[in-house]
């Protein structure tokens, strides 16, 4: 994958899938290192949200879904770091907005009806979320200079913050390949809805076709006794 090739992967498939699924807010990629010092400072002992709340205060992010998740996308050559962090508040609907507050909508003073209203669509309440316990964070990285056979794989995927889980890729994923697979894990509902519409069906069926097997020289005898994800092109399935 090539630097250009790399940057309209971003540009331009990541995006449009995202539009199609209805949850692309904001583009803000830059294939250079826009990352603030303070976020990699944060993120070394801070919690998800002590990391993502300084994420959106610096705009460290590439691109910023409608629930103000998060993704990022980075190649130094043939390195790669792709991140996904999922906002910890999710606004609840305007029903369990009304029913947390010990609310009914018809018991409401037309005045009072619109003021409730406003507060929960602007979110200027702690009533107007969810916290989500365990909120999601997937990075995918590819470096060739950490690379050491049996011990840290050079295609690998991080789950969670703070620990030294790497499951082995024996390809190296597109942005597109790891955006399917967040949006998948993370919006379950969303991702079956798409599929039974077919908006993203063909986008399913052949997003695998772009990610390459990884050099021989970074997958050797002792990577392949471990645990690791094989990725089948969708011709060999």
């Amino acid at each position: 994958m090539t630097d250009n090739s790399f940057c309209i992967k971003v540009r331009k498939d990541v995006i449009s899938i995202l539009k199609k699924l209805e949850i692309f807010q904001e583009n803000a990629f830059s294939p250079e290192d826009h990352y603030a010092d303070s976020v990699k400072e944060v993120a070394r002992e801070g919690t998800h949200w002590d990391i993502i709340r300084e994420v959106w205060n610096t705009h460290s992010y590439d691109l910023l879904l409608v629930d103000n998740s998060i993704f990022q996308f980075h190649k130094v050559g043939e390195d790669l770091r792709y991140c996904f962090m999922q906002n910890p508040k999710v606004k609840v609907s305007w029903e369990e907005f009304l029913h947390k507050n010990h609310l009914r909508e018809d018991d409401i003073e037309p005045e009072m009806l619109q003021m409730c209203r406003g507060c929960y669509d602007n979110g200027d309440d702690d009533s107007c979320y969810q916290i989500v316990a365990n909120p999601v964070y997937f990075r995918y990285d590819v470096s060739g200079m950490q690379y050491k056979e049996g011990l840290h794989p050079f295609s690998h995927l991080h789950v969670g913050l703070h620990n030294e889980i790497r499951l082995p890729i024996s390809k190296v994923i597109t942005p597109e390949m790891f955006v399917q697979f967040v949006v998948k894990m993370t919006y379950p509902e969303l991702w079956k809805e798409k599929m039974r519409d077919g908006r993203i069906a063909e986008f399913n069926k052949t997003v695998k076709n772009g990610c390459i097997v990884v050099p021989n020289d970074k997958w050797n005898e002792q990577d392949k006794y471990d645990l690791f994800f094989v990725y089948l092109n969708s011709a060999t399935l």
